[in-house]
């Protein structure tokens, strides 16, 4: 499946072959980096909330 992937993103983008190792290695990369962003901005929020305050009395 990768192989046929690999073709396709060659065909789609100029001057990357389907056997690009920078590609392939930045790609998950760059995803993995995202991924920790985005899961890092909102555990900061939540681990600098007080927690009593941030439930509701009953």
């Amino acid at each position: 499946m990768t192989f046929f992937l690999a073709r396709l993103l060659a065909a789609l983008l100029f001057g990357v072959s389907s056997h690009d190792a920078a590609g392939f290695i930045a790609a998950p990369l760059i995803l993995e980096l995202m991924i920790a962003i985005a899961t890092f901005i909102p555990a900061q929020r939540a681990a600098s909330l007080d927690p009593a305050s941030a439930l509701p009395f009953e």
